[in-house]
């Protein structure tokens, strides 16, 4: 439980939503995407290689195949996903989830569907020292 946390300043507080406020702060800043400039002339040197042929490869919808594949290349217990679900119960019930987590994704990858609700994420915080009072003082997993 974090009883108290100090803000970017240094200021403490017990107050519930004020820690709520100070992490999600501290979370939206480390992951906060920024706009870049224009990178085309980085490529300008390169000379391209790709054919025709590996073009349209490359470029072709991914198919109920690809999903499985993927699925079971995985590292059966690497990482859970958001669900707590390593990927072993999805190779081991594919059987049973497989129609449903291959539409899912080719909807995803074939249709452009919204990834809001994909991006979404549950971090934990562990503590680095005994009574943390700061973000920094968490390791996230």
């Amino acid at each position: 439980m974090i009883h108290k946390m100090q803000d970017e300043n240094g200021r403490e507080t017990e107050i519930r939503q004020d820690i709520e406020d100070i992490a999600r702060s501290y979370f939206q800043k480390i992951f906060r995407t920024e706009e870049r400039g224009r990178s085309e002339h980085l490529l300008s040197g390169i000379e391209k290689c790709i054919t025709e042929k590996d073009n349209f490869q490359l470029t072709e919808s991914y198919t109920k195949e690809d999903i499985r594949a993927a699925t079971f290349e995985m590292g059966s217990t690497k990482a859970s996903g958001e669900d707590g679900l390593p990927a072993l119960f999805y190779q081991k019930c594919w059987h049973i989830v497989g129609d449903a987590v291959t539409k899912f994704c080719l909807h995803k990858l074939n249709e452009g569907q919204d990834f809001q609700q994909v991006n979404a994420t549950h971090i934990v915080l562990i503590p680095k020292v005994a009574n943390p009072v700061n973000m920094k003082q968490f390791q996230t997993n």
